[in-house]
């Protein structure tokens, strides 16, 4: 789950910073690619939140086995380990492995939470969608 373009804080921005979504957008077509490439698409599924007039910051990866119904692995937090980070923000990630039924329930109940307000984005949407054409300059940076 992430941050649909327009949930982004740059979305609209002015000068340079209004190129960040279609960066992420870029991320998420090589992204699917390369899961198509590796004939994952039926294992790994890849959703934007949106809610409107809300901003999504957050990340997270919930791993499920092919046998259960509850995440036995969680990762949440930032993955931004720029320079900036290192140098001007606190950036934090956790990974929680467990077997603990009661915390997977809750993990899994806050997922769906966020998920009511994610949608499948798949191959097809970000290569067709005239939404998610990236500009000349996004291209020629990337």
């Amino acid at each position: 789950l992430a941050s649909s373009p327009q949930a982004m804080g740059f979305y609209n921005a002015e000068g340079v910073a209004k190129y960040v979504p279609h960066m992420y957008m870029y991320f998420a077509r090589q992204f699917l690619q390369e899961v198509n490439k590796l004939n994952q698409l039926d294992r790994v599924k890849y959703f934007e939140y949106f809610q409107e007039g809300w901003t999504f910051h957050s990340k997270g990866i919930w791993y499920y086995t092919s046998n259960d119904h509850l995440p036995s692995l969680t990762l949440m937090g930032s993955s931004n380990y720029g320079y900036r980070s290192l140098t001007r923000d606190l950036e934090m990630q956790v990974a929680i492995v467990t077997k603990n039924e009661e915390l997977r329930r809750a993990l899994h109940d806050e997922k769906n939470l966020m998920f009511n307000y994610g949608e499948q984005v798949t191959l097809d949407t970000v290569l067709q969608d005239s939404d998610r054409q990236l500009p000349l300059l996004v291209q020629l940076v990337t």
